[in-house]
């Protein structure tokens, strides 16, 4: 998601059944959970390993589980910027994922309140626009050492004067992941954004990449690091953006994770620093 949204964390590997009886069942098989849908949820010892969409940039490939909805939201995000850019404060941004069928899922994504600071004139406050995204996993989603998806997105310019788009954009993104070891994963993803430019009339696009690496340290403890490019395809005289991201994660339980990091920017056009701390809850 565009707020910093999105799981630095790739909570990847597919779960193993619970125990039965003191001896351990056979982890499902991908056609063994095609049954289930929204109004028929799947059994909880049959859901898979959470694996959420933030709090980094790199989203995860793996869905939430059918009839099953998860929140995944920012506490607060806070950017600094020295360079002349504005800063920012968001309040509460949140994403609600909710599991169609056993490979799909819907998401709604929602800033509530941003602040806007410039460098010059007074700063704006408000509700931001709204995000709908869908995703769909391609393989790996509950099982293999490797899983993928595709996730087309529209962004509606319903937010307040000085904070919205004013203009329906959109794009579509390609994550991917690779469990290297049973505590260290490899996230990869890239994105197509279309968008409106300065210019009246102008529409752009642009590529963005990212690469996130995270490692298990303890049972409940994970720490990540990212890094994060973005690129204008119709004009790449116009400049390269890049940043780099670390944080750390705390699994409270089996459907609630917090966590907090950093995204420094390494190019003009990216805040100097970016700080934010939130939570997943899985329902």
């Amino acid at each position: 998601m565009k707020t910093h949204t999105a799981a630095f964390v790739m909570a990847g590997l597919a779960s193993a059944g619970l125990a039965s009886a003191g001896l351990a069942e056979e982890p499902p098989r991908a056609g063994d959970k095609d049954q289930y849908h929204l109004g028929n949820p799947t059994p909880r010892r049959l859901m898979r390993e959470i694996s959420p969409d933030r709090p980094d940039i790199t989203e995860s490939p793996r869905t939430v589980d059918a009839g099953h909805a998860q929140v995944e939201m920012s506490f607060v995000e806070r950017s600094w910027d020295d360079s002349g850019r504005a800063g920012s404060l968001s309040i509460a941004p949140f994403n609600i994922r909710i599991g169609l069928t056993n490979d799909i899922e819907a998401q709604v994504v929602v800033e509530p309140w941003t602040w806007i600071d410039p460098a010059d004139g007074p700063g704006n406050d408000g509700f931001g626009d709204l995000a709908l995204r869908i995703k769909f996993n391609l393989w790996g989603n509950d099982q293999g050492q490797t899983a993928a998806a595709v996730m087309p997105f529209i962004v509606l310019p319903t937010g307040s004067d000085g904070i919205s788009t004013d203009r329906v954009e959109g794009g579509v993104v390609f994550p991917v992941s690779v469990a290297l070891s049973p505590r260290t994963n490899l996230g990869l993803m890239a994105e197509l954004d279309v968008a409106h430019d300065e210019e009246p009339g102008r529409t752009i696009a642009d590529l963005v990449h990212s690469c996130v690496l995270s490692r298990e340290l303890w049972e409940d403890i994970g720490v990540y690091a990212e890094y994060a490019g973005a690129v204008r395809i119709d004009h790449p005289t116009r400049g390269y953006r890049a940043s780099v991201g670390a944080g750390v994660t705390w699994s409270v339980s089996s459907d609630w994770i917090v966590d907090a990091g950093v995204v420094v920017g390494l190019t003009g056009e990216i805040a100097d620093a970016t700080v934010f701390a939130g939570m997943t809850l899985r329902y």
